[in-house]
């Protein structure tokens, strides 16, 4: 049954499909898996950049971030799973898809989306089924994390305690957006067979695009660590951690 959330029919119906078009998590981490795939995660930050030139909590407003994620959006790249929280699914997204979708509906294409929360719902959803598939994304690969000086994402974690080795790439914490030139130029003459798994914000989304297009597997990978903490061992919700401490120069 068709969802009545706006008075234009026409919006309804574009809902309905970016909520028919959206896969489940399982069905989104089995297609990550199977065609190993990349990754570019749009959340409520990104949305509303991609609606207006808006910052967000961590990231300034600028016209290349908010270009850049609308480009994503446009393009339809077989390598690359751009995921959305494309359904209502309780109060806040119901409230924030109706303030927001009329202006995001022009970039919501006839294509596959993924669930946006493959990477911060999965354990509640899967339990250990959701921490095995994500482990075999990274299996005794080479891994190059890139996240912000002082984030609260730990590449120490038990999940990547298989990967065969690793190294870490550190932009800025907050308002990482405009040293996207300065990570790709840095990080670009990797092998190919590298795997990067980001955890910077918007700024994240792009560089997952960025690297995809120069052949590179890359997994916006968002707060994956501290909502497995939250779910195993009760610790506060990813906003609720503060920053660390940066390393020193």
């Amino acid at each position: 049954m068709l969802r009545k959330m706006f008075d234009d029919e026409d919006l309804n119906q574009q809902f309905d499909h970016m909520e028919r078009c959206t896969l489940t998590i399982a069905e989104t981490i089995n297609l990550i898996v199977s065609r190993k795939l990349s990754v570019a995660r749009f959340g409520d930050g990104e949305i509303r950049m991609v609606n207006s030139l808006v910052g967000c909590a961590f990231e300034n407003s600028s016209y290349y971030g908010t270009s850049k994620l609308r480009t994503i959006l446009s393009e339809n790249h077989e390598n690359l799973l751009v995921c959305l929280n494309g359904k209502a699914t309780d109060e806040w997204w119901t409230k924030f898809w109706t303030k927001e979708f009329p202006a995001f509906s022009k970039f919501v294409l006839p294509r596959v989306y993924g669930n946006t929360f493959v990477s911060r719902k999965i354990f509640s959803h899967l339990k250990q089924e959701g921490i095995d598939k994500w482990k075999s994304v990274w299996d005794q690969r080479k891994v190059i994390f890139i996240t912000g000086d002082g984030s609260r994402f730990d590449f120490g974690h038990v999940l990547f305690d298989n990967i065969a080795e690793s190294e870490v790439f550190l932009s800025k914490a907050t308002h990482a957006i405009k040293d996207i030139p300065r990570v790709l130029a840095e990080v670009s003459q990797k092998d190919k067979d590298v795997l990067f798994l980001i955890s910077l914000g918007p700024a994240a989304t792009i560089l997952a695009y960025e690297l995809t297009l120069l052949g590179y597997q890359a997994i916006d990978i968002g707060h994956i660590t501290s909502c497995y903490d939250s779910v195993f061992h009760g610790a506060p919700l990813p906003e609720k951690l503060p920053l660390k401490k940066k390393k020193e120069s």
